[in-house]
């Protein structure tokens, strides 16, 4: 397992954080050409407090779009996906929603979406996968493991 940190530059703000996430040395998190969107962080820690943050999650045999999104304090978000399937799961230490599905208008793609708050930096925090793979989304989210204090 290795350390990739989600991370948004800014010539104006420097460096901030979303996430930290441990990946299989097989898996890599590449940037996607969207970027990321910060509107405000925390000055001392340097941790996002309200943005968006798109990733490519690719493994050996697929390639999903994983979205970050971030929002201060304890807020209510909509999945954003047709739900097939929903529980609970933990991340990072936190009790945290999971919601299987499909997205897309035309092009159907399985979608996970994961949604929880974080009591220590007092943000919610929604990590949106979807692609296709003859795998099963939940067994890919289940080698990555999310760290966000």
């Amino acid at each position: 397992m290795r350390e990739v940190f989600l991370r948004a530059v800014n010539s104006l703000v420097g460096t901030v954080e979303f996430l930290k996430v441990m990946v299989p040395d097989d898996v890599r998190v590449l940037p996607t050409a969207y970027g990321s969107d910060v509107t405000s962080y925390d000055r001392k820690s340097f941790l996002v407090t309200y943005g968006e943050s798109y990733h490519l999650l690719v493994g050996r045999d697929y390639a999903l779009d994983m979205k970050v999104v971030i929002r201060p304090g304890l807020r209510g978000m909509s999945p954003g996906i047709k739900v097939e399937d929903e529980g609970t799961t933990y991340v990072g230490g936190h009790v945290a929603r999971y919601f299987r599905g499909k997205k897309g208008f035309l092009d159907k793609k399985d979608a996970l979406v994961i949604l929880y708050y974080c009591n220590v930096t007092n943000r919610t925090i929604k990590i949106e996968f979807k692609g296709k793979t003859k795998y099963d989304l939940m067994d890919i989210f289940d080698r990555v493991e999310v760290i966000c204090h």
